[in-house]
């Protein structure tokens, strides 16, 4: 009985329920989250990201929870979701002790649980990649048996070709980076054919499945352009970044633990001899890594259905390194290769390899999800705008006034949880992404700062106390040079980007 237990996906499902809804709902909304909880109701546009996830969180915005359990339940569904796609990926290409082993290993992954969490599409455009990924596999494996009309449905090819159709539709209404992710499909099935892994006929039904999607999308196209033309200013350097660079090693270190894994720790490597905690976990990181890299190595040659994962894998990488995506949450499309091959290195492994790539996944996967659970906000953004809100209300008496140092995504976010009135730069503070007059804004960031400081001396001569409120990563140091120009009082701290000063308009010593 307990071993029948143990072989079924039904505790994957257990574990990812749990870990995904251990604590959904706790931490607060960080920019995107807000900005995104203002799409929903209707009062902000996004020129981003298409509406399909808009329209599907709306309904359950209405439940009797909180704004943040609301808003991120329906990704949590959908990180559910994702990891059985994977174990039944896993299931397809090897074995079911594989599959086992790669749906464990999505169930419990840092990043994916983040997505799982986080009120945007990533998470539903997550599960939509697994999902072509599954019926790629599917479609080849058939095809390469030359056993398309097979029963059970499962084994019809004519089935995944729909599923792909279907899935790929979707993902286009759901996220744009599903059109790279489609185009990358479609070399790798163009690879196989040239490997005479499938016969050449099998290309003109995956064109026709292709061009069944770019139908499907039609009636959104114009939408389509017009949204990027108005990104067009900002995606013009589409080839190799710095940035770009940063995401692969990001994504490549260490079980894509990129939360916990900081690019300080190579360029300042001093730092792990004060943080012992850091250098373990950067240690277990490279073990994976070398077992990883393995595996990938002795897979480059191999006429397996597996050599389409490792090959999938080094496109993704390619196109995160030639295309400017806009930040580290995409990298969901490499992660899901990146599991299921760290899962068959350990599928792989024997005696005291195996139990020290066990020993490196507990170390880092602990430390991962330890650190993840232990913050009140997103890894995204460290801000905890919900305790900085709360202890405003808390502070501000008569005569006293609170001043907003913000850019206005950030006072968007803020002002979902702050209950006294922000004075701001101006109202084009309020206008992010909401009208024409926000693109017609064009203001840089020192422009910006003039404005706040010019602000700043008539606010403090008005109030006996200012609460000064800063969200930033970095606190420039014209902002610091105005600032010394007041008596500090305190200062608060609420995560690593958000700071209250508390200032009146004494001079004093630099804060």
């Amino acid at each position: 009985m307990l071993k029948k237990l143990a072989c079924s996906p039904g505790w994957l499902i257990i574990i990812a329920l749990g870990l995904r809804f251990l604590d959904l709902g706790r931490k607060c909304f960080w920019l995107d989250e807000a900005f995104s909880y203002e799409v929903c109701r209707g009062l902000r546009y996004d020129d981003t990201t298409p509406m399909l996830f808009y329209q599907l969180v709306e309904p359950f915005l209405k439940l009797p929870f909180s704004i943040e359990f609301n808003g991120q339940l329906l990704p949590a569904i959908f990180g559910i979701l994702t990891v059985f796609v994977i174990y039944l990926i896993g299931l397809r290409l090897v074995s079911k002790k594989y599959a086992l082993i790669a749906g464990l290993l999505a169930a419990v992954n840092p990043v994916l649980i983040v997505l799982s969490q986080d009120m945007r599409a990533y998470g539903l455009a997550a599960f939509l990649t697994a999902v072509l990924f599954l019926a790629f596999v599917n479609v080849v494996k058939i095809a390469a048996e030359n056993s398309s009309c097979k029963s059970p449905l499962t084994e019809n090819i004519y089935f995944w070709y729909f599923i792909y159709i279907l899935a790929g539709t979707i993902g286009l209404y759901a996220h744009y980076i599903i059109i790279p992710i489609l185009f990358i499909l479609a070399l790798l099935f163009l690879f196989i054919v040239l490997r005479k892994i499938v016969f050449p006929q099998e290309l003109a039904k995956f064109i026709l499945a292709n061009a069944a999607i770019v139908l499907l999308f039609l009636p959104y196209l114009t939408e389509f352009l017009q949204r990027m033309s108005i990104r067009v200013d900002e995606s013009a350097d589409v080839f190799y970044s710095i940035y770009s660079l940063k995401t692969i090693i990001r994504s490549l270190w260490g079980f894509n633990l990129g939360y916990v894994f900081k690019m300080s720790w190579l360029t300042h490597p001093l730092n792990l001899i004060h943080h012992p905690q850091y250098a373990l976990l950067l240690a277990a990181s490279v073990i994976l890594l070398i077992f990883f890299a393995i595996t990938v190595w002795k897979n480059l040659k191999s006429q397996s259905a597996f050599s389409l994962v490792v090959l999938a894998y080094a496109l993704l990488m390619l196109m995160h390194l030639f295309i400017a995506l806009s930040d580290y949450r995409q990298i969901f499309a490499v992660l899901i290769p990146f599991i299921l091959i760290l899962s068959y290195a350990f599928y792989l492994s024997e005696g005291w390899k195996k139990y020290l790539m066990l020993a490196s996944l507990l170390i880092s996967l602990g430390g991962g999800l330890t650190w993840y659970y232990s913050l009140p906000y997103s890894p995204l953004y460290p801000a905890d705008f919900r305790a900085a809100a709360k202890y405003l209300e808390n502070s501000l008496d008569e005569g006293e006034a609170a001043y907003a140092f913000m850019t206005d995504l950030q006072y968007l976010t803020f002002d979902q949880y702050c209950r006294v009135v922000l004075l701001t730069v101006d109202d084009r503070v309020k206008l992010y992404h909401s009208s024409r007059d926000y693109l017609k804004r064009r203001e840089t960031m020192p422009q910006l700062h003039l404005k706040h400081f010019a602000n700043l001396k008539d606010l403090t001569e008005k109030y006996s106390k200012l609460y000064v409120v800063i969200v930033s990563d970095n606190i420039s140091r014209d902002v610091r040079q105005e600032l010394n120009k007041y008596r500090e009082i305190s200062v608060k701290t609420f995560g690593a980007y958000l700071t209250i000063i508390e200032l009146t308009a004494s001079p004093s010593t630099p804060w």
